[in-house]
């Protein structure tokens, strides 16, 4: 007959393994270490600046007016050959209405022959066919080829003239979504009760879940689509467009597509033909780690080592680019576009950037205590509804491989 009380034994030194576990006091750190913190979101700062600007969004669309300068360039749809001294030429343009009779206009791709003149006056006009007549009588206007490109210099009134007629510039209008995110978190009666090393377990899941709705946020302002579809049962669902499909969808000359290399010459021609030509004095770069040592590299025949209080330094940091045009970019780089967008880079300038909290909602808003009555915990929820006003698309680039 077994004995009631008999323990299990233990022969020899005791060793580690023969203790049971919880007998033993665990190291652990108190707190989390985490890898993302408040400096990996970028675009959501001008958020915080919107809000207290008191730009609200009034509708769940929001649209706004653009104007653009007085049009100056075209091309031509059907040149003609060299015309005589004093004898009109008739030139068929792309764009009629950039061009009133009047108008002085320069064929700067023309080759100019002896006896000719690159420079003419605009007599008359009908649809797209303009007759120019060349500035100086005494010269004929120069030949003139399909494709080459037409610029409009000025007016010119006669002495005693009428009024010329009267050519304006129309307003465009642009329009964006306002977008609501949600994302909760919830504990059980039991894990809320329990003393953990990391803190208490809603604190924690409040400070992820946080994270998470300002990267889905700030995903939305780079890359999102504009969109809307109604949810059976549910309501209208609204997808806001983000500043690189702004960019992408205008196909202007902001875009840089670098797959065949990049010079620093190339980079430096880009931007003051493309977004450093209007604009802010300084904008930023968020730039993948790819672009970043591509930048850095221009650098690398110019490096030296230097020498600081006794040890010897090998390697470049620099956090500004300073184009050719004076302008400078603020380089950051963004965790977000090592996933499928290696080798981008977006440089937004912040004066043509509006984030629109929703109505009297509050772009970032904390709801406690959103669970059923019944329920024994808690159930919480982050809350961001607003939208992105890309005021104009040129101030900004999008930088791809």
């Amino acid at each position: 007959m077994a004995a009631p009380y008999a323990a299990s034994q233990i022969t020899g030194v005791v060793g580690v393994d023969d203790v049971v576990s919880g007998k033993h006091v665990r190291d652990v750190t108190p707190g989390l270490y985490e890898l993302l913190d408040e400096n990996n979101f970028h675009p959501f700062v001008a958020v915080q600046a919107s809000i207290a600007s008191g730009k609200r969004a009034r509708n769940y669309k929001m649209e706004w007016t653009m104007k653009d300068i007085f049009p100056h360039w075209d091309v031509v749809a059907t040149g003609a050959a060299a015309g005589a001294a004093d004898t009109g030429v008739n030139i068929v343009v792309t764009n009629a209405d950039y061009f009133k009779a009047g108008d002085v206009v320069e064929f700067p791709e023309a080759t100019v022959a002896a006896g000719k003149i690159n420079q003419a006056v605009i007599t008359t006009k009908s649809t797209t066919t303009m007759t120019c007549h060349p500035v100086d009588a005494s010269y004929g206007l120069c030949a003139v080829a399909d494709g080459e490109r037409i610029h409009n210099l000025s007016d010119s009134s006669a002495e005693y003239s009428t009024m010329p007629s009267i050519k304006l510039v129309k307003d465009v209008q642009a329009w964006n979504y306002v977008q609501f995110y949600r994302v909760p978190y919830a504990a059980g009666i039991f894990e809320m009760g329990t003393d953990q090393y990391t803190g208490e377990e809603l604190d924690e899941r409040e400070d992820e879940t946080m994270k998470e709705i300002k990267m889905q946020f700030e995903r939305q302002c780079i890359w999102g689509e504009r969109g809307a579809y109604t949810e059976t049962g549910v309501g209208k669902k609204l997808f806001m467009r983000g500043i690189s499909r702004w960019i992408v969808q205008e196909d202007g000359d902001n875009i840089l597509d670098w797959s065949a290399g990049l010079t620093e010459a190339q980079w430096d021609e880009w931007l003051i033909e493309g977004p450093l030509k209007f604009g802010s004095p300084e904008r930023d770069l968020f730039v993948s780690s790819e672009f970043l040592s591509q930048i850095h590299s221009w650098a690398k025949t110019k490096e030296r080592i230097i020498k600081k209080d006794g040890v010897d330094e090998l390697g470049l940091h620099y956090t500004k680019y300073l184009a050719i045009n004076g302008k400078r970019l603020n380089i950051f780089q963004h965790h977000m576009f090592e996933e499928a967008y290696e080798g981008a880079a977006l440089i937004v300038d912040n004066s043509y950037v509006d984030f629109r909290p929703f109505s009297k909602e509050g772009a970032f808003q904390h709801h406690e205590n959103i669970q059923a009555r019944d329920v024994a915990g808690q159930a919480n929820e982050w809350r961001i509804i607003a939208g992105l006003q890309l005021s104009r698309v040129e101030p900004h680039g999008w930088i791809h491989k």
